[in-house]
């Protein structure tokens, strides 16, 4: 079955069941998500990039396969710390398992609303909803009974693991054990291991940040000689425009004023004329994106970027998650925060 599916409809299916080859990750885990899914729980931590994603595919095709001659008795749940990689995951599922598919399955993302979600998932076969989400849903599991019948249960970046994720983990392991129905956990999350990072020991956030600003440009003069891409994450919206400024300093002062432009014919022309700043640091060939700037600004930017008339991007941390943007070097400024919320 499997091969037919590969050698015919998946393969000639436009939303990418193209698979030539697997990475080494990929590899190491196909034989364990291939084998009975009601038999073993699953734990993948790799670096970002490395296609975790994927094996989330083919253990949901594992059990569509075991089920293909009653595919409405699928059931899996996706979730996900981010309402960004939710819409992302539901539009990939809807395309690959959707109706339009060899599969045909009903997949439903939660919206949040209880009374809707309720309904929605009882012809579901597929849900995909934030940790928040499946935990008001699944709280009345004894008084709904589609919530005990979830057979494949994915948690997506655990690296973000916290008492929500922790809670509903725990239930759908307990709802397993009380129903006496097997419940496959498939946990994809980035390297757990703490590695020992050596970094500034300056306790002011400010006077931390400045402190960074010559070593990040330092590091793209030297890791990117031949003027390669790149991209700045800072931990805050208010520190991109800052760092940006910092940037352009160092180059003005080194009589480099034009140093991270790649196209001299650049003339910056930002939809809404309203960011002073941004004008003035992208006509330098760096720019910056924030969450709270118009939308057409933001669009304009990444173009500039994307078709290699800027060097350098800087970006808020929050929005790793939503750009899908490219770059010859990564640079991360400030490795800690304080989260009030949950300390």
């Amino acid at each position: 079955m499997v091969a037919k599916l590969v050698d015919g409809s998946l393969a000639r299916g436009p939303h990418g069941w193209r698979f030539q080859t697997f990475n080494p990750i990929q590899t190491q885990a196909l034989p364990k998500l291939m084998e009975n899914p009601s038999t073993s729980n699953v734990l993948v931590c790799a670096a970002p990039g490395s296609g975790k994603g994927v094996l989330a595919d083919v253990a949901l095709l594992t059990l569509c396969l075991q089920h293909f001659d009653a595919l409405e008795d699928v059931f899996c749940v996706y979730v996900a710390p981010k309402p960004s990689l939710v819409a992302a995951q539901h539009t990939n599922w809807a395309a690959k398992f959707g109706p339009d598919s060899v599969f045909g399955l009903d997949v439903v993302r939660l919206t949040g609303d209880a009374t809707a979600d309720v309904k929605a998932i009882q012809s579901a076969q597929v849900v995909v909803a934030t940790p928040e989400q499946w935990d008001v849903l699944s709280r009345r599991w004894k008084k709904r009974a589609r919530i005990q019948h979830v057979q494949l249960f994915v948690l997506d970046q655990l690296q973000f693991v916290g008492p929500t994720i922790e809670i509903i983990a725990s239930r759908m392991r307990f709802i397993s054990s009380q129903v006496k129905s097997p419940i496959r956990i498939l946990g994809l999350s980035n390297s757990l291991a703490n590695a020992k990072v050596w970094g500034f020991d300056i306790n002011h956030f400010a006077s931390r940040m400045l402190a960074m600003a010559k070593p990040v440009y330092n590091t793209v003069c030297h890791q990117a000689p031949d003027k390669q891409p790149v991209i700045v994450f800072c931990p805050s919206s208010k520190q991109t425009q800052l760092s940006a400024i910092d940037l352009i300093t160092f180059a003005l002062a080194e009589n480099t004023p034009q140093k991270f432009v790649l196209d001299e014919s650049l003339q910056v022309a930002l939809p809404h004329d309203d960011d002073e700043a941004l004008s003035h640091t992208l006509s330098a060939g760096v720019g910056y994106v924030t969450e709270s700037m118009r939308r057409a600004n933001r669009e304009y930017v990444l173009d500039l970027f994307t078709s290699n008339k800027i060097q350098i991007l800087l970006l808020p941390h929050t929005l790793a998650w939503e750009l899908q943007v490219k770059a010859y070097l990564v640079v991360i400024m400030g490795t800690q925060s304080y989260d009030g919320k949950e300390h």
